[in-house]
């Protein structure tokens, strides 16, 4: 049987859902996993540690590309890292913060780094889940694909570790959903030509914005992508991931992505 399927219950958090893809397109699993994405993502912020309400009242709301590199450029460089030392909390979440801040930048200014469900013309319709009683898991198959993400929970099950498994999972929705929608991978060296020789920072990311801006089309899944691979050369992964947790968590285990589809 083809389906994605997600069940979690954690503290006074539940959420469960699952999509029949036995006769589904590729854009349907696209939009399932954007579906999830959308679905998990703030709690695998939520409990990594970070202040996430403090980055997200911050964030003025804007409309469009401009205004995110405009609000990029209101603080220097040593102003952004304090005030994102001080969402993190300490020092070992202070990547966790810089994606959440560029995550939420990008919402607030109505611009995508990554799939969301209304870039898609699916009918697919979400279904009920039973509760996976005990763990938080991710079932996904479709074809060639299969892709099984899961962690028991128990009394002893720390937040962050809540946040690693979500964050896990996160990635491989996000990644998943830009591969069934088969993007133009020419725009991986162009985000690559962009990004060369620049190092991790706002003031690199708002020059490399203002440049990517000119490649842009207008194409949904063409912009984002694009985006995607301009935010994740510079260090600011625009998506909840388990890498930013590992300094703060050493004990979180960083996996190889799993699921290719085979060569046709």
């Amino acid at each position: 049987m083809d389906e994605v399927l997600f069940s979690g219950k954690y503290r006074d958090w539940e959420y469960t859902v699952r999509f029949d893809l036995d006769n589904a397109s590729r854009e349907d699993v696209a939009y399932a996993l954007s579906y999830i994405h959308a679905n998990i993502e703030d709690k695998a912020f939520c409990h990594s540690g970070i202040d996430c309400a403090m980055i997200e009242n911050a964030i003025p709301k804007g409309n469009g590309l401009n205004d995110a590199i405009a609000f990029l450029e209101t603080k220097k460089p040593a102003e952004w890292k304090a005030f994102l030392l001080k969402a993190a909390g300490k020092e070992g979440l202070l990547a966790v913060a810089e994606t959440k801040f560029v995550s939420m930048l990008l919402c607030k200014n109505n611009v995508n780094a990554k799939m969301c469900s209304p870039m898609f013309a699916s009918t697919l319709k979400p279904q009920k889940q039973e509760l996976l009683e005990g763990q938080i898991a991710f079932i996904g198959r479709y074809k060639d694909w299969v892709a099984i993400k899961k962690m028991g929970l128990t009394e002893k099950t720390q937040d962050y570790e809540v946040a690693g498994i979500l964050s896990t999972i996160n990635s491989t929705l996000v990644r998943k959903s830009f591969d069934f929608m088969g993007p133009d991978r020419n725009l991986e060296d162009i985000a690559a030509q962009i990004t060369k020789g620049k190092r991790k920072s706002f003031v690199n990311l708002a020059v490399a914005l203002k440049e990517v801006s000119q490649s842009m089309n207008g194409e949904a899944v063409h912009d984002a992508y694009l985006l995607k691979c301009v935010f994740e050369n510079l260090g600011f992964a625009p998506y909840a991931n388990v890498e930013a947790l590992v300094p703060a968590y050493p004990d979180l285990k960083v996996s190889k992505p799993r699921g290719r589809f085979a060569k046709r």
